[in-house]
């Protein structure tokens, strides 16, 4: 197995999980719609508190069936992942379906109410899920990938840093949130030996999923994903992941064209 299909297979893994959440009793009725989805509305821009509105009374129309066709997708995307020969239409099903869940399903992560930090789930999961598909697509190389991991893991951490100031944190966080994220950023980006920054990236989200979102709280009535830091510490995983994949695949192209040689 590759390590890309690796990856792949644990994405999908946690989609399977997050449909199996949807299709709980108290799921398929009203109240889900009304504590999770409605109050995404509070304090977003005019434009996006009206399309949340409109979204959350069009599924209040039919909420058991919007409950078991959005559970039904999640399975359909985790099954196809878990397959080799359906990668690309997974991994594009897995995009194009987690840019819809993170717009009208988490309001763009909350990012525009000033609230959204770390600790509680900045930038959204779907967002990540959807980085992951992308980078994950099966016709790409290794060294496009390990660049793609390393910038937008980068990108993330900055984010991170610079919302740990918003009103939302406190304390510590505050306090050195900015310089701990850049820090990241600035490992994953410019450190390419043993890519500490992918290993202190993975530490700080596993710590933030633990600390701070609680597990992602799965146990609880309403949850329908295992929330940002499980997802954070994945990407940054696939550029340690990917970039030892990358040097192996230079080293043994070098031994063969040593081999070559040899032979000539």
């Amino acid at each position: 197995m590759t390590r890309r299909l690796a990856v792949q297979r644990v994405l999908g893994a946690i989609w399977i999980f997050d449909g199996l959440l949807q299709f709980r009793p108290v799921m398929m009725t009203r109240g889900f719609i009304a504590h999770d989805v409605l109050p995404l509305a509070q304090g977003e821009p005019g434009w996006l508190h009206a399309f949340i509105q409109w979204d959350a009374h069009l599924l209040l129309l039919h909420p058991v069936w919007s409950d078991v066709g959005v559970g039904a997708i999640q399975l359909v995307i985790g099954l196809l992942l878990l397959t080799r020969r359906f990668s690309g239409v997974g991994l594009l099903t897995s995009f194009v379906w987690a840019l819809a869940v993170w717009v009208a399903g988490e309001g763009f992560g909350q990012i525009f109410t000033g609230m959204s930090w770390l600790g509680n789930g900045a930038p959204g999961a779907a967002l990540l899920y959807a980085l992951l598909s992308w980078g994950l697509h099966p016709s790409w190389s290794r060294e496009r990938r390990v660049r793609y991991f390393r910038i937008v893991s980068a990108c993330l951490w900055i984010f991170e840093g610079i919302v740990s100031l918003g009103p939302a944190s406190h304390g510590l966080v505050h306090a050195f949130g900015l310089t701990i994220c850049l820090a990241i950023a600035g490992l994953t980006l410019f450190i390419r030996g043993f890519n500490w920054g992918s290993v202190f990236g993975m530490a700080v989200a596993g710590v933030s999923w633990v600390v701070g979102q609680h597990w992602g709280q799965v146990w609880e009535p309403y949850a329908t994903d295992p929330n940002t830091g499980l997802l954070l510490a994945l990407l940054s995983a696939c550029v340690l992941v990917f970039a030892a994949s990358s040097r192996t695949g230079l080293a043994l192209g070098d031994a063969e064209d040593k081999s070559r040689s040899q032979v000539g």
